[in-house]
Parts: C-alpha cells; sequence; structure tokens
C-alpha cells in the first residue's frame, strides 16, 4: 500500500502567510475603491511598478517617477510620492521574499542569514545618505530629469551586464572583509541617490552582489528587503504635514502595490530569471532615453 506523501509544514505556512497578505491587500484595494477621492487609473501603475520592483531589485520609482514627470508633479511630489507608494509595495515584497527563504529544505544552506547580514550592514549607511541629502539639502548633480535618465540608462546597462553570472552553477554564500566594506559605502552612496530619485540603493547592492557572484534571488531579495527598510525610515519626513506627497495617488496605487509586491516572487519563480532580466533591462534604457 502507498504512503501517503507527507506535505512540507513549511510550504503550508508559507503559502498560507502569502494567501493572507494577498487577501490583506485585496481587501484594502476594495475598500479604498469605494472612497470616491481614489484616482483609479493609478491602480496599474502601482501594480505594475511593484512587480518590476520586487522581481527584479530595482525601485518602483523607475517606473512611478516618468509617469509623475509626464502629470506634471514637481520633483519633491514626484520623490515623495513614490516613496509612499513603495511603503505599501517594498514593505509586502519583503515580506514576500523573507517567506521564500525561511524555507531551509528548499533554498540553499544560509541564504536568510546570508540576506539579513547584507540588509544589517546596509540599512545604517543608507538611512545616513537618505538623511544627509534631506537635513544638508544636497541637490541632484544635474537636472533632475537628466539624471534620472542617466541613472536609468546606466542601471539597465548593469543589468545587462550581470546576466552571464545567472548561467553560474556554483554562487558564493560568504561575504569577505572587503564586501562588508564596500557595502558599507555602497549602502551611503545609494541612501543619497534613494533620496534624489526614490531608487537606487537597491539596484547598487544587486548589482553589486551578482556580478560579486551571488546567488540572483537572494541579491534580489536583499535588494527588496534593504529598500523597503529604507523607504521606511524616511517615511516621517515622506508623511509629514510639509510633504509634497500626493495622497491622492498613494491610496489608490498603493493598496495594488502590495499585490504586485506579492506576486512578484512568484513571477521570478515562474519565469526564467535570464530573460526577465533581458527584458527589464533593455526596457530601463529605453526609458532613460525618451526622458
Amino acid at each position: 500500500m502507498e504512503r501517503p506523501i507527507k506535505q512540507n509544514s513549511a510550504s503550508r505556512f508559507s503559502i498560507a502567510q502569502i494567501a493572507l497578505f494577498t487577501a490583506a491587500g485585496l481587501v484594502a484595494t476594495l475598500t479604498w475603491f469605494s472612497a470616491s477621492s481614489v484616482a483609479y487609473e493609478f491602480v496599474g501603475l502601482g501594480l505594475i511598478g511593484a512587480i518590476f520592483a520586487n522581481a527584479t531589485g530595482a525601485g518602483g520609482g523607475v517606473v512611478f517617477i516618468p509617469t509623475f514627470h509626464q502629470l506634471g508633479l514637481s520633483e519633491s511630489a514626484a520623490v515623495a510620492t513614490s516613496f509612499g507608494i513603495q511603503t505599501f509595495g517594498m514593505t509586502a515584497g519583503a515580506l514576500a521574499w523573507l517567506v521564500k527563504f525561511s524555507n531551509k529544505s528548499e533554498e540553499p544552506k544560509g541564504s536568510l542569514n546570508l540576506i539579513l547580514l547584507v540588509c544589517a550592514i546596509v540599512f545604517i549607511p543608507s538611512v545616513l545618505g537618505l538623511y544627509s541629502v534631506n537635513l544638508l539639502e544636497w541637490s541632484t548633480p544635474a537636472r533632475f530629469d537628466a539624471f534620472f535618465a542617466w541613472f536609468s540608462i546606466v542601471l539597465g546597462l548593469c543589468i545587462l551586464a550581470t546576466l552571464w553570472r545567472f548561467t553560474r552553477g556554483q554562487h558564493l554564500m560568504v561575504l569577505s572583509p572587503l564586501d562588508v566594506v564596500l557595502l558599507i559605502l555602497l549602502g551611503y552612496i545609494g541612501g543619497i541617490v534613494t533620496a534624489w530619485l526614490s531608487v537606487g540603493v537597491g539596484e547598487i547592492i544587486a548589482f553589486y552582489l551578482i556580478a560579486r557572484g551571488f546567488n540572483p534571488s537572494v541579491a534580489i531579495a536583499s535588494a527588496v528587503v534593504i529598500t523597503a527598510l529604507s523607504v521606511w525610515s524616511i517615511a516621517p519626513m515622506t508623511f509629514s504635514a510639509d510633504s509634497m506627497i500626493a495622497m491622492h495617488i498613494v491610496l489608490a496605487a498603493g493598496p495594488a502595490a502590495v499585490i504586485g509586491g506579492l506576486s512578484a516572487r512568484f513571477l521570478v519563480d515562474r519565469l526564467p530569471q535570464f530573460w526577465l532580466k533581458v527584458f527589464f533591462g533593455s526596457w530601463l534604457i529605453l526609458i532613460g532615453a525618451v526622458t
């Protein structure tokens, strides 16, 4: 007689968590839909931006900022609104990635510890970079739209440049002392860029880890978690009374971004990461070229 197949309890727990978060996001979205002040046209923007951000490690700002620029939002309003949406989407995505790597039976040994270590190293420098710009009022080194365009192009090229790493059989699992020093430096630089554009620290960290030979999924998860922590660290300014944030956009796009953030991890699991990177890298270059 055949023995019943024993299901993995960790997998069931993970699925239950994801279902709970998805249901919460759906309920929140439907609740906000009932408010007449919600700008429904931004729901798709939040969904697409969060999927992009959490599937690649690139912040949702690369989707949001060009849209807000076309709508005529000021630089301050565009960045604050992008941060506001990302507090929804990146948080959901970070939880989904952490749940995935908490299942030790399916992921390489030590993956979760590596992600948490990277985030612990990068978080404080990133926050220092964010607040350096906001408190010292550092301005972008070039006109805002030009700086964003160049950053998008460079980011797209960097994503394409890491493609050869996706065919690597073995991946690094331990940070060297030099890695720690460089991650601290990159965290601070990334925090500065993030304060200017609402994107930066996650992308820079993901690119570095992939280029060094770490597992691409670990790199993306680390980027998503550190971005979520970074946007929450600046939340007191983002949602302050003096902020230029467009709350009607956040209320529409934010709950949809929760669903996008949760679904992105499953997209990465089911689609070839190589071609996913080719698409998003090429798309970023196109966005930068037309911005």
